[in-house]
């Protein structure tokens, strides 16, 4: 028989309700094989149970535990806002000498793959965390490479999913790789989980948050969310303000982090993804509607910024959809 040791983490921050969907995935194992068994701790970054929401985890602390093991798991936080993920200092200490010391498959998921950046962990390796948290990660860990698109990315001993949910994906990707196959269809079809989700690209949305404040640019911005549907120039954004340009596209860039052509470009897709879900045009209807003028272009990029056709992102979507009764 073969066991398997795992910890997952627990901090004031985690969310909880993932630690314990991470706990039932992995457990369900020992209730379907005879063969592979797994054995998970709860490690407490304070002295005590954990408790969280009404909900009470038995725990060992994290800093006087000794026990090796062969998986350690860091679910998503409760919070993705960048302003809140600073680094905790005593964790990132024992984490940094737990990597060096073991060879421990390290697994962080959403916004908690910033304790490996602060950590250090993630210097020259490549990486993903929630796509909205995209900009704020670059900005900060500038020796990361990041590939956002990724639901899963994988360096060997350290592991990072996209976001929220990837932590189920992320469960299945461990169990597959490093246990078994068998026992991942077993485990996935059971609990009736789609464990072939690659990509996360097709739930990113077009940020509409401005890096740097700049009236003008908000008052263009409506004006084009309002008129998104003419056939729009970088002339016409720089008439509307009354600029150049050249003006213009400086402006843009520095308030959006886009050129004007692109992010023109990205709200005709946001407005595509829309429509598909939400309505019958075909996506040739739907490039005339929104006054595009190359439609073999169009279904290009809309394949490269969401990874999936248009009817597939249809089909994909659609059954999402409330059905009245």
């Amino acid at each position: 028989m073969k066991y398997y040791k795992i910890a997952i983490i627990l901090t004031p921050f985690t969310s909880i309700s993932s630690a314990l969907s991470i706990y039932d995935i992995f457990t369900y194992i020992n209730k379907i094989s005879i063969t592979y068994q797994v054995e998970i701790d709860f490690l407490n970054i304070n002295e005590g149970d954990y408790y969280q929401n009404n909900i009470r985890v038995q725990s060992i602390n994290l800093f006087k535990q000794k026990k090796i093991y062969d998986f350690i798991f860091f679910p998503p936080l409760k919070e993705i806002n960048p302003k809140d993920l600073t680094p905790d200092q005593q964790l990132t200490y024992w984490l940094k000498q737990y990597a060096s010391k073991h060879n421990t498959i390290l697994c962080a998921s959403c916004s908690n793959v910033y304790t490996f950046a602060y950590a250090g962990l993630l210097n020259n390796k490549h990486a993903t965390t929630h796509w909205s948290l995209e900009d704020d990660f670059k900005s900060k860990f500038t020796n990361t490479t990041l590939d956002i698109h990724k639901l899963i990315v994988d360096e060997n001993n350290i592991l990072t999913s996209g976001g929220g949910y990837s932590y189920i994906d992320l469960s299945f990707y461990i169990i597959n790789k490093f246990i078994s196959h068998e026992i991942a269809y077993k485990v996935a079809k059971d609990l009736v989980v789609d464990m072939g989700r690659i990509s996360q690209a097709y739930f990113k949305t077009l940020p509409l948050q401005l890096k740097h404040n700049d009236q003008e640019i908000e008052k263009l911005l409506d004006w084009i969310d309002a008129n998104i549907e003419k056939n729009i120039s970088v002339k016409d954004l720089a008439d509307f303000l009354s600029i150049s340009q050249k003006t213009l596209i400086r402006k843009f860039k520095f308030s959006t982090g886009l050129l004007p052509k692109n992010y023109l470009q990205q709200l005709k897709i946001e407005k595509a993804k829309y429509l598909l879900v939400n309505g019958n045009l075909s996506f040739q209807d739907i490039t005339t509607h929104l006054n595009y003028s190359n439609p073999s272009s169009f279904r290009k990029m809309f394949k490269k910024l969401t990874s999936l056709t248009p009817q597939e992102y249809r089909k994909k979507f659609i059954n999402l959809k409330p059905h009245k009764s």
